[in-house]
């Protein structure tokens, strides 16, 4: 959820002065759409702190997965949930990443274009967007044996013990559940 968390406000937030920006001698936007009125800091420091943010992101990532992998070494039904929904927030969170990256390939390619602040091409990354996406779902699926929290019925006493007969979590599953093989 951190990486989740991190990662939205990452991309729906703009860093912005609330206050004072007329001692950096800075005005509010006056265009169309969703920066209009908002005070963006000056490039530089806007690139200093989407780096720093970058950076926290690339190592809660890490901790993530390091957290996940232990998980699934385990080997503990008890964990299946949990393993589950990690697995899908992370993932979740790589695609997001490869949706950026992607439009970040066609800025630096075409004429004009802005100039990537990176060391390799987001082409790198987002290669290792996706092989990480599909290593995680691999795993996942071994440690799973292709059951999935939708597939299941949440009915049975076995079911409900996988998620510790939390009757939130199986009213969620079965309305999901729901969604998925009666239509929506």
């Amino acid at each position: 959820m951190r990486l989740w968390a991190a990662q939205t406000i990452f991309f729906k937030s703009h860093w912005r002065i609330v206050s004072g920006a007329d001692i950096v001698q800075m005005a509010p936007l006056d265009i169309p759409g969703l920066l209009n009125g908002i005070t963006l800091l000056p490039r530089l420091i806007n690139q200093q702190l989407d780096g720093l943010f970058e950076q926290r992101m690339a190592n809660l990532e890490k901790e993530i997965l390091c957290d996940l992998q232990k998980a699934m070494y385990k080997n503990r039904r008890d964990l299946w949930f949990s393993i589950f929904l990690s697995t899908f927030l992370v993932v979740h969170t790589l695609e997001r990443d490869s949706w950026n990256l992607h439009a970040w390939m066609s800025e630096v390619h075409r004429d004009g274009g802005a100039i990537w602040p990176l060391e390799a091409d987001p082409e790198v990354y987002n290669n290792h967007t996706t092989h990480l996406a599909r290593l995680l779902c691999a795993h996942f699926k071994s440690v799973c044996k292709g059951s999935t929290p939708f597939s299941l019925d949440w009915t049975c006493p076995q079911t409900k013990m996988l998620v510790h007969d939390d009757e939130n979590t199986v009213q969620f599953l079965q309305g999901i559940r729901e969604l998925i093989y009666e239509g929506f």
